[in-house]
Parts: structure tokens; sequence; C-alpha cells
């Protein structure tokens, strides 16, 4: 009888936990909502990276965003495969602003092949490793408004590979 009693009170705990970790995942989730800043940065990201999509670029699920002071140099690690070829897409919530993609090897040296050039709130580079490893791509967003204002900007981040 104590027996059953012993399993019935850790089913009972085991069944606390889950609902527990259950609730966090659930609170958790709601705290990384996107702010309207987040959300516009996203939308300029993936209307940047549309034209590559269509030539055969496959969007990676993991995407980053936030928000940052105007000529702040936000950096994301990325694992990369020598024979793959990358685009990383970045957008601003400020479609005035000016975007700089750039990535860079474990020595810190560029490693960019091609960059877009001149499109208001929105910017990307594309990579071809050279070596497997670990890469950081570094995203600046310049905004002569929001600096002016003391204001943050919102970026985002997306990347593609093929």
């Amino acid at each position: 009888m104590a027996l059953i009693l012993k399993l019935k009170s850790r089913t009972r705990s085991l069944r606390l936990t889950a609902a527990a970790a259950i609730l966090m995942v659930f609170a958790t989730g709601m705290s990384y909502a996107l702010s309207p800043e987040e959300q516009d940065a996203r939308a300029f990201s993936m209307e940047v990276a549309a034209p590559y999509l269509k030539k055969g670029f496959k969007l990676r699920a993991e995407r980053w965003s936030g928000e940052i002071s105007s000529g702040e140099k936000t950096p994301v690690k990325f694992q990369l495969f020598k024979g793959n070829e990358y685009w990383f897409w970045a957008g601003s919530s400020d479609e005035n602003s000016t975007v700089k993609v750039n990535v860079y090897d474990a020595d810190g040296n560029s490693v960019a092949v091609e960059k877009i050039k001149r499109v208001k709130g929105m910017g990307g580079v594309r990579v071809t490793p050279k070596k497997t490893g670990a890469y950081v791509a570094v995203v600046t967003i310049s905004s002569k408004s929001a600096a002016s204002r003391g204001e943050k900007v919102g970026w985002a981040l997306a990347y593609g590979y093929r």
C-alpha cells in the first residue's frame, strides 16, 4: 500500500512539473512578441529577400530582430558550410535608413562576395564560405531621423542558402 501511495505522489508531482513547464513555455513565448518596429523590419527583410528566393535560395527558419540605436552594430553568429552559397537579408523599421550587412570569418576577415547597394531600409550580402565554420553577420542601421530624436530603430535579419 505504501508503494502505491508513493507512486501516486510521484505521478502528481510529475504532472505539476509538466504543467509548470508548459506554462513557462507559453509565458516565454509571449515575452518574445515582436514590437511594431521589429515587424516592419522583418517585412523589409523579406521584401529584399523575395527576388533571391525566386532564384532558388531556401529561406532558413531562423530569423533575428530587435531594436538598436542608429549606427550601432549588431552581431549574429552562424555556422556556415563550404560548398553552399548564402544570402543574408536585413531590414529596418525606418524605410529611409541605410542598412549595411557584412559577414566575417573567425579571423575577422570579410567574406562578402556581393552586396545589395543603395536600397533604402534594406540591405544584404552574399557569401560563399571557403571552409565550414563559425561566421558572424554584422547588421548596422543608420537613421538620421531616429538619431535626431534619440530613438531606436527596429532591425531584422534573415538568411537563405542554395
